[in-house]
């Protein structure tokens, strides 16, 4: 009870001095997106009754009635739910165990992260093979070591753009 006293009584702006937006910690950043990815993973396993209540109820903080009226269900029905899901959640918790640990970089991508770090794209360009594509969503296939490779021409032009994948030690 004490904990939502204070999550209540705390400013919303607060959550922007957690982090630098100017300059965000790309390992900070990868560790949030692997926070997101497992919890969405484990309220995936849920009904989507209970993935909704137990999800407005825990993450968003409303109240039993205001779940209720918006589900359209009793407040009987929401606790019911809620119980279920957190038992659900709970297992599903036990069942994950620890996650497996990524091994050691391969040299040629501890290699890549060192070049890209340092900026030197004519290092990069030489790491490619003739054969290389590169998919991007929105772009036509790149193919080719040369056409690929003035893909890192777009980087050249930020300054604050660098690789660290949790995978490579020291990152920056």
């Amino acid at each position: 009870m004490r904990g939502r006293a204070v999550r209540r009584t705390e400013p919303i702006d607060a959550a922007f001095d957690v982090a630098d937006e100017a300059n965000p910690d790309p390992v900070e950043i990868l560790m949030r997106q692997e926070a997101v990815k497992t919890a969405v993973s484990r309220f995936a396993e849920l009904p989507t009754v209970q993935r909704s209540v137990v999800i407005l109820k825990d993450v968003l903080d409303q109240s039993l009635i205001e779940i209720a009226a918006l589900l359209e269900l009793t407040v009987d029905a929401v606790k019911g739910h809620l119980a279920r899901g957190r038992a659900r959640l709970r297992e599903v918790n036990a069942q994950a165990g620890p996650r497996p640990v990524a091994g050691p970089a391969s040299a040629a991508v501890a290699r890549y992260a060192a070049l890209f770090n340092q900026r030197d794209w004519d290092g990069l360009r030489a790491l490619l093979a003739d054969d290389v594509k590169l998919h991007q969503s929105t772009y036509p296939l790149r193919a080719g070591s040369a056409d690929v490779g003035m893909f890192f021409t777009i980087y050249a032009k930020f300054d604050g753009v660098w690789m660290a994948p949790a995978w490579v030690e020291g990152g920056k």
